[in-house]
This record gives C-alpha cells, structure tokens and sequence, in this order.
C-alpha cells in the first residue's frame, strides 16, 4: 500500500475479467476441436463426448449457439458419410482378402494353417452401393423430371431456326431459276402472231375511242 501512495503514474486497475473470459474461450474451443476429431473417427455423439470427456448437452448447445462449430460439425458428418462411402466401395467392387485354412502336416501332426488367400466381395454392400449411384436400381424409381424438359433456346437462335425453315420450304415449292434444271416440255412451243405485228401484252384490254 505505501508503494502504490507513493508513486507518481497513475495505476489503471483491473479484475481481470477479459483475461478469463479468453481463456475460458480458448479452452472452449479446444474441447470443441476434440470432440470433432473424435466424432469424424466414429460417427456418434455419446460415443465421441466419452472418448473426450464432454457431455452430450454440451454439443447440442454448441450446434443451436456457436455458428463455427454448427460449420465444423457438419464438416465432420460429411466426412464421416465419406469414410462409410470409401469403405462400402471397398467391400463391394474391390473386395476383401480372406485367410484360406487348410490341414497342413507337420512333425506335430495335422494342423489348421493358412495355405493362402481369397478375394471375396459383398453382393450386398454392392447392391446399395448401386441404388446409391444409380436411380435405376431404387426399388421406387422415378425418372428425374429435369430428363424431360424441353430445350430452351434463345430468341435469335429460334428465330435463324425459323428462317431456315422457310427458306427450305421455298426452295420445294418453287421451280428452280436454272433453264437446265426445268424439266423438258412434252411440245414444242409454237408462235401464232401474225407476220409483222408484235405481240401484245395486254390483249384482252380494249383501248379507248
């Protein structure tokens, strides 16, 4: 007490409240980290709160109040649906390698040994691993409305669409400009105007007195 009455600078002082309340965090979250580390290893909450300590109530407070660890434990739950995926594939097209045992004679007598290995693959896990891939082999499959819709193209190309149609239609429809191309006439043309007049072109027109 005489030190501090006999200094001179002034003394700010503190209860230390912001020092405790990083700690508290920072231990916080390192529970948090632990937990998820164990929950990706196994895939249930009990199961990872013991390995780590943590009470169950704990995570579910965490999930409804904390967004990073709302982020990170849906992170860890893909991953775990990533290890179960990898591992079904495994056992379904890779297969697993099985001991072979056989009776081998030895100075002992007969004796259960393993003579080799076996591949062997579960028609099970490959059948869900199959109605998870592909639609067709679901029990209840319904084809994906998005197979159906129709192209939508846009305006111009819809209209050059168009043109074209036309065009290809007036080509059918009307004889070719090309004198080699017309088809031959059954009949030679024969010209009945007289000798010196020329022909009119508008004969049926009768001209005014």
């Amino acid at each position: 007490m005489d030190l501090v009455a006999s200094t001179d600078k002034s003394i700010q002082w503190t209860d230390g409240m912001e020092d405790i309340q990083a700690l508290s965090a920072t231990l916080k979250r390192r529970r948090q980290i632990n937990f998820l580390k164990a929950y990706v290893d196994c895939g249930n909450i009990r199961a990872a709160c013991t390995s780590v300590g943590i009470n169950p109530a704990s995570v579910r407070q965490w999930r409804e109040n904390d967004e990073w660890f709302r982020k990170q434990y849906l992170e860890a739950e893909q991953s775990y649906r990533d290890l179960i995926e990898q591992e079904v594939h495994d056992r379904a097209i890779i297969g697993e390698q099985v001991p072979i045992v056989g009776k081998v004679l030895t100075p002992a007598g007969l004796e259960d040994q393993i003579i080799g290995y076996k591949t062997v693959k579960s028609d099970l896990l490959l059948m869900f691993h199959a109605k998870r891939h592909i639609r067709e082999y679901r029990d209840k499959y319904a084809p994906d409305p998005d197979d159906n819709k129709p192209v939508r193209e846009s305006p111009m190309v819809q209209i050059n669409v168009l043109i074209d149609r036309i065009a290809e239609k007036a080509t059918i429809a009307l004889p070719s400009s090309n004198p080699a191309q017309l088809p031959p006439a059954d009949d030679d043309v024969i010209d009945v105007t007289p000798e010196g007049a020329s022909p009119s072109l508008h004969s049926d027109i009768t001209p005014e007195p």
